[in-house]
């Protein structure tokens, strides 16, 4: 019996350890405001971890750069890049929902931004109203109304993605434009 209880101990110690960490893994952030004097710093925080976003993400100025990193939006969120600034997802990135519901993802006219190697779900979708944005190998999947919706733009270009089970369409263009894809 003793031996029993002394292996019994460590490995209910071991997995509400296991159970602890696995929650904490996670960063809760509410808004997180990127400007050009704090986005190296949110790119470091963000990239390589898992975060938990509940109201919203706004990229006012600067280059927010996410490697490796996974973005969990809770529903009802946004992701909102605008004028003059720039958001980069690259390395096996993936911004999804955290529980259930969808969240939006908006390149702002004047914004910037390259897609690689990542993947993009259940957003409401990905909506690009900006000229030169690049998405490339990555894999856009299970958005509500569209997986890529470009407006009024040009100059965008899309290569070797993978766009499946999107709402309505799967690519939405429209407006004045010419894109590369």
């Amino acid at each position: 019996m003793r031996c029993t209880s002394a292996i019994l101990l460590p490995a209910c110690t071991l997995l509400i350890l296991v159970l602890a960490c696995g929650l904490a893994g996670a960063v809760d952030y509410g808004t997180i405001t990127v400007n050009s004097t704090n986005c190296d710093q949110w790119s470091t925080n963000l990239s390589n971890n898992v975060s938990v976003i509940s109201v919203k993400i706004d990229v006012n100025s600067g280059t927010l750069h996410l490697s490796n990193a996974t973005i969990r939006m809770k529903n009802e969120t946004s992701i909102n890049v605008l004028t003059g600034a720039t958001m980069n997802v690259t390395s096996g990135s993936t911004i999804n929902r955290y529980d259930f519901g969808y969240y939006n993802f908006k390149y702002n006219d004047g914004s910037y931004g390259k897609l690689n190697d990542s993947t993009i779900e259940y957003s409401c979708e990905l909506y690009i109203n900006t000229n030169n944005i690049t998405i490339d190998n990555c894999t856009i999947q299970n958005n509500q109304n569209h997986g890529i919706f470009i407006e009024s733009s040009h100059g965008n270009i899309l290569r070797n993605n993978s766009l499946n089970n999107n709402g309505d369409y799967s690519l939405y263009v429209t407006g004045d434009y010419d894109q590369d894809i």
